[in-house]
């Protein structure tokens, strides 16, 4: 899929009462929502999004990416191995956007985030987030806030 068509995908989610939770989504990614029981994380949003399940048991077999995909994942992967995800030195609407897990100074532990681009410019994403409870799009500054270490990505089968 190209950018617009990946958007595209990712906004068709947007109004149909999925719910954010850690840890669901993105198993099934030939079905018409992210979800089928109504819930769904950044990443598993994302899997679905790129037409990828996020478990490795039922992905197509790649050497080197045995993981799940997850927002560590992909952020390392698109900073390392290239397997999946490749780098972008700026964002452009349809490609992703993700930071790691990441500790505060006191060791409290903060997931990560991964989301779709929507518009750069306006600083809005297509995402599934727990401040949102839904799939949405919306500005969400925390990606250019310079607070973590963010990666602009594609997917190579994009």
């Amino acid at each position: 899929m190209n950018y617009d068509e990946l958007l595209t995908r990712a906004r068709s989610a947007i109004g149909h009462g999925i719910t954010y939770k850690l840890g669901h989504g993105g198993l099934h990614p030939a079905d018409p929502l992210p979800s089928r029981d109504g819930q769904c994380d950044c990443s598993g949003f994302v899997a679905w999004v790129l037409g990828r399940s996020r478990n490795p048991a039922t992905a197509p077999k790649l050497p080197h990416w045995p993981w799940w995909l997850s927002t560590d994942s992909v952020f390392a992967d698109a900073n390392g191995a290239n397997v999946l995800f490749t780098k972008l030195d700026h964002a452009v609407p349809g490609c992703l956007v993700v930071y790691a897990d990441w500790r505060d100074a006191d060791g409290t532990h903060h997931e990560g985030h991964i989301a779709i681009v929507a518009d750069p410019d306006k600083h809005t994403v297509v995402d599934a987030c727990s401040s949102q409870n839904a799939i949405s799009e919306h500005v969400q500054p925390v990606f250019w806030s310079g607070h973590h270490p963010v990666t602009f990505c594609q997917f190579k089968a994009a």
